[in-house]
């Protein structure tokens, strides 16, 4: 009777113990969460609540329907078209026209005497770039020079992503820098499907976003320059949205959803990648500036 008295009284004491567990994991969980909403609701007097965020794009889709014309619309990008209007945010104004129509190669060429037509060439260029050729009927080409300052869109003919096909890609006058014929190069551009992305982000996700900016012109520009750029900031953000559940990204995960940012940012950095969301043989690093600057370290 003693050995089972003893028993009873060790299983009472794991119990206590495992009691006492679960209340200080709900009590963290708890300040955590109230701490997060807390922060939460900091970031939205700073960068503006999901009604002031719906508000600013809604005003940037009436300028692009305003300024649309029968040949040519108008797409508001940059971080002001996203609905953030942070120190530095910037606003640029791309036109689509639509008489003009990019192929991805001859093979695509249908003739039509209402549009110009274009065919890319990736020979010599970088990932991300390409060169454009004029079509003529006589099936003899010019190359396209940047000094035509317009932007035109090119819908793939294989499913990359699935908006991307939908939504088609922008070519942008602006040559791989420092590389062969850059002045007859252009930028394959997904801005208005990273757009829709942005858009469709949750108020957090959006917070999370702009708080990166932030750290990236306030903290990590002043001491390593060009090492990063916005562009990267939005990548992985891409990514983690893609690689967490919508239903993580809610005020009361502030804190950790934005945690889950840094160390993102960090073991990108640290392993020198961040491949391109949308196009995969793209990487958003700069890799030999990003090898100086660890070096320093």
């Amino acid at each position: 009777m003693v050995l089972i008295k003893s028993q009873h009284k060790k299983f009472n004491k794991n119990v206590s113990l495992a009691v006492c567990v679960e209340h200080f994991i709900a009590g963290k969980y708890e300040l955590y969460k109230n701490l997060s909403l807390q922060f939460y609701y900091y970031l939205c007097d700073i960068i503006g609540s999901e009604e002031v965020v719906r508000t600013r794009r809604e005003i940037f889709s009436a300028k692009d329907i305003v300024d649309h014309k029968t040949l040519a619309a108008c797409i508001s990008s940059g971080s002001k078209a996203e609905g953030l209007d942070i120190k530095g945010s910037d606003y640029d104004q791309m036109i689509l026209l639509s008489f003009i129509r990019v192929c991805e190669s001859f093979n695509n060429v249908q003739y039509d005497s209402d549009q110009l037509l274009l065919v890319m060439d990736t020979d010599d260029t970088k990932p991300g770039f390409t060169k454009l050729k004029l079509v003529q009927k006589s099936d003899s080409y010019m190359w396209l020079g940047r000094n035509f300052q317009y932007f035109c869109v090119f819908t793939f003919h294989y499913t990359l992503v699935t908006l991307a096909v939908q939504y088609g890609v922008l070519f942008v006058p602006i040559g791989c820098k420092n590389s062969q014929n850059e002045n007859l190069q252009w930028r394959i551009s997904f801005s208005v499907t990273e757009k829709l992305l942005i858009h469709s982000f949750s108020h957090t996700q959006l917070l999370c976003y702009a708080l990166m900016k932030i750290i990236l012109k306030d903290l990590i520009k002043p001491r390593h320059g060009d090492l990063l750029c916005s562009y990267f900031i939005k990548t992985i953000m891409f990514w983690l949205s893609e690689e967490t559940h919508s239903s993580q990204w809610k005020p009361e995960n502030m804190i950790p959803c934005f945690l889950d940012c840094i160390r993102r940012l960090i073991y990108c950095v640290e392993y020198r990648t961040c491949l391109h969301f949308l196009s995969r043989k793209i990487t958003c690093l700069k890799t030999d500036l990003l090898i100086r600057n660890i070096s320093h370290y």
